[in-house]
């Protein structure tokens, strides 16, 4: 295995998301408001690190900084879109963005980004419970299975 090849399926989360969708099934009516923040929160930063390493290492496309390994969330944001994939990346961002920079449950996040303002409006309400959580894990699967498909690791 090439050393490029080794380093993006140290980064593959698919363990870690059967793991999480394990727990989340056995414990779904138990979840606190912390467990189902962080579990979104998880979900999409290991789907973005999976991406960029896939697009350094695998569609050799670097990224910026020293080390060539920076990409801004926007890029992931934009590639997902043009793939479309809208409505799982819409879901993600709107309650990774609730679950990480907002305490207040539900909420009324503000939109960054101009083509994600185009969707979605200046600000949207968003709600932090296990429905939505379950929304996430389902759209974070859907990436997931596309970009392992595109690295040809399916």
């Amino acid at each position: 295995m090439s050393e490029r090849n080794g380093r993006v399926n140290e980064l593959d989360p698919t363990e870690f998301f059967n793991k999480i969708q394990a727990f989340v099934k056995e414990n779904h009516e138990e979840l606190s408001e912390v467990y189902i923040r962080r579990i979104i929160s998880s979900l999409f930063l290991a789907l973005f690190n999976f991406w960029a390493c896939k697009r350094k290492y695998i569609d050799k496309r670097t990224g910026r900084k020293s080390n060539q390994d920076y990409y801004p969330f926007s890029m992931f944001f934009e590639e997902l879109l043009q793939k479309g994939f809208d409505a799982q990346i819409i879901a993600l961002y709107k309650f990774r963005t609730a679950a990480d920079h907002y305490i207040e449950n539900p909420t009324i996040i503000e939109v960054q980004g101009e083509t994600l303002v185009n969707q979605l409006g200046k600000k949207v309400k968003v709600t932090l419970n296990r429905d939505n959580l379950e929304k996430s894990i389902e759209a974070a699967q859907d990436i997931l299975k596309f970009l392992r498909s595109s690295a040809n690791l399916e």
